[in-house]
């Protein structure tokens, strides 16, 4: 547990607007974290959640839309996120979205690749 909150609070100080909680009423129903890669032009994803009873209502897809305005805004290129190979729920959620599937993760295993080309502001 505090090796993750030293790695949260380290991303948050880097990217505050990167690491979020979506709530309704008073419940955290989903969250969404990110991180830097440092001298690259790719922003990397680390966590898309939402509560199931939350899914399939378009409210993933503020989660999305967030993350590409975040990164759209510092200039990257890209986003990258990795994902179980067995998740087909998330994978297809992707697929809707734009992602593509750019193989086994290289330093993951039994994980995908994905990736997400953005328009930049530049």
């Amino acid at each position: 547990m505090r090796n993750y909150r030293e790695r949260m609070e380290n991303r948050i100080y880097l990217l505050p607007e990167g690491n979020c909680h979506l709530w309704h009423d008073h419940r955290i129903i989903g969250q969404c974290e990110m991180k830097l890669i440092e001298a690259s032009d790719v922003g990397y994803i680390s966590l898309f959640y939402l509560i199931p009873e939350y899914r399939h209502q378009g409210i993933g897809r503020l989660l999305h839309e967030h993350a590409i305005k975040v990164f759209t805004e510092l200039g990257k290129r890209s986003l990258q996120l990795s994902v179980s190979m067995s998740n087909f729920q998330a994978l297809t959620f992707y697929k809707k979205h734009g992602w593509h599937n750019s193989g086994l993760h290289p330093s993951k295993k039994n994980r995908f690749l994905m990736a997400y080309p953005l328009q930049t502001k530049r």
